[in-house]
Parts: structure tokens; C-alpha cells; sequence
């Protein structure tokens, strides 16, 4: 970032600077060649009601996004799939939590739902853990680790970059422009034994390339509990193991769109990056979790 730029954006993050620039900003956001920050706390409003918050200092791009559109700011398709997933949930993980979207609205969402997030980027963890202390969670456990197949440690490759990565990675090569960080591992069947949970009901999964790391950590679970799991599936970046892990253990695809679960025979990432998505589930969860969720398969479509 230029020198100028760096001085431009420290000057529009300062609190009460932001507070009147935003105001001013409003009328013509869409317009601009770029998101403008938001920084203080940002409510993030539930269809029932209740309130997320989220405390910004500006670096928080999907903090802002929900600013300037409560409804559609990040990934609303997904999100109202979610909703819907957590009504039949009791125990959740939120695997490459970020700054805790995901964990922050099933715990607000349910106080007697047991959250267990995870995120390993240390400064991205601090943004995560001030979150949910700002919602005074009880539910909600956050965890500074990567998740792979055993707990000890792992080389983290973090993008070096001025806003918050969302992209860090255990994969060596996966992106460029990053920094080597050595950070704790764990894997979700040692955790969960840890911590002694009998179940885990639903998981969302964001591992940037490193899906069957957290899924090869997590046999115990998948066979015993069989989660639905929402995760992240980029055009281009499909493992073959994460393709055979899901066949072994019987579960169907769908890709998560604005007009509901698309059925897909193979998983394949959506060419045009619009859905990032996919929801995996066992044959036997489908008739409970998805009764409320519109679904159409691929064959539909043509």
C-alpha cells in the first residue's frame, strides 16, 4: 500500500472521523470504487430478532459489508441455509472461523447451543475472541488453532495483507505473498474427546485447500454423528480425497444458491464464483434438515 493510501485510510478509521464520513458516505456507497470501513460496533440483525455484534477498527471487510447491507452483506444465501441447519443442531464447529461470523450467530442465535470455533491466524483470532466477548457468549468456545488430522503444530501460510486474510492456509503454495507461521494444531476427533462431546451436529468448514486435512482428523465424528457440514468448494481447488471422503461415508451434494439447495452428483465449484458453497449430508438427515429448505438437482435446471 503507497504511503498516501496508508495515510488516507488511517485518517477515515478514526472513530469519530468514521462516525461523520459515513453519514456523509451513505447516499453514494454503492458507488464507490471500494467498501468503505466502518469502524465501532456493527449490529448484525437475525431473522428473530436478535442481535450479533461485531467490533471493527476498519480492517474487518465482512464487518463492513453487513454495515452496508444488513440482509445481503455476506453470504446471505448461505447464512439463511444455516439457519435453518441450526434448528436441528445441539453441538456446532465453525472450522476457519475468521473473525466468528458463523459461530457468533448460531451461539446469539441459540443460547443452548454448545459453539466451538476455530482460527489460527493470531491477529485474525483477537479480532474473533473480541467479538464474542462483546456478545457476552457463554455458549461459544473459541479455539486459536488450525484443525488437521492430529493435534500438536502446523506451518500456517498467512497472506500478508492490510485488511483481515480470509485465505490463510496449511497448504504450502496455495496462495502467494505469505508469511510461514508456526501455530497449534488440533484435530476435531481429539477435541471433541477433549472436551467430551458426545455429538457434533453440524459443522462449516473453510479451510482454503486443506478440507481433507479436517476431515481425516474428524473419523470419529463423521461415522458416529454423521453432521451436515457446509464448506467451502472453489472452481478449480476440488480435492479428490474430499470427493472420496463424502462418497465413502454416504453423503449427498448440494450447492447452497439464492434460490436454495441445487443437487449436484459430483462435487464440482461454481465456475462463476458467485456460491462458494456446498452443504454435505447423509441420506438419513435429509428428510428432518432439509423439510424447510427448498431443493432442486441438477437435471432441473437444464
Amino acid at each position: 500500500m503507497s504511503r498516501l493510501k496508508h495515510l488516507f485510510m488511517s485518517f477515515i478509521t478514526i472513530h469519530p472521523v468514521n462516525k461523520v464520513l459515513r453519514v456523509l458516505v451513505r447516499p453514494v456507497a454503492d458507488k464507490l470504487p471500494f467498501s468503505f470501513p466502518i469502524t465501532g460496533t456493527i449490529d448484525y440483525r437475525l431473522p428473530n430478532g436478535k442481535v450479533v455484534k461485531f467490533v471493527n477498527d476498519g480492517r474487518d471487510s465482512h464487518a463492513t459489508r453487513l454495515y452496508w447491507d444488513n440482509e445481503t452483506g455476506f453470504e446471505p444465501e448461505t447464512i439463511s441455509v444455516y439457519l435453518e441447519l441450526l434448528r436441528h443442531a445441539r453441538v456446532v464447529f465453525d472450522v476457519g472461523a475468521n473473525v466468528g461470523i458463523y459461530s457468533l450467530i448460531a451461539a446469539v442465535n441459540d443460547p443452548q447451543c454448545s459453539v466451538h470455533g476455530f482460527e489460527p491466524v493470531p491477529f485474525i483470532y483477537a479480532y474473533y475472541a473480541r467479538n464474542v466477548q462483546a456478545n457476552k457468549l457463554q455458549n461459544l468456545q473459541p479455539n486459536q488453532a488450525a484443525v488437521t488430522t492430529k493435534s500438536g503444530e502446523i506451518t500456517l501460510y498467512i497472506p500478508d495483507s492490510v485488511q483481515l486474510p480470509s485465505d490463510a492456509s496449511t497448504v504450502e503454495g496455495y496462495r502467494e505473498g505469505v508469511v510461514p507461521t508456526q501455530v497449534k494444531a488440533v484435530s476435531l476427533d481429539e477435541y471433541a474427546a477433549e472436551h467430551k462431546l458426545a455429538r457434533v451436529d453440524l459443522m462449516k468448514v473453510d479451510a482454503e485447500g486443506a478440507e481433507h486435512q479436517v476431515f481425516a482428523g474428524a473419523q470419529t465424528i463423521m461415522e458416529r454423528d454423521k453432521p451436515a457440514i457446509i464448506c467451502e468448494i472453489l472452481h478449480g481447488y476440488v480435492d479428490e480425497n474430499v470427493k472420496q471422503f463424502f462418497a465413502d461415508h454416504n453423503y449427498r451434494y448440494f450447492l447452497v444458491t439464492d434460490d436454495g439447495l441445487v443437487e449436484h452428483q459430483e462435487i464440482i465449484g461454481d465456475k462463476s464464483f458467485r456460491y462458494k458453497n456446498y452443504l454435505f449430508i447423509p441420506e438419513e438427515r435429509i428428510p428432518t434438515m432439509l423439510a424447510n429448505i427448498p431443493v432442486q438437482r441438477m437435471a432441473e435446471l437444464v
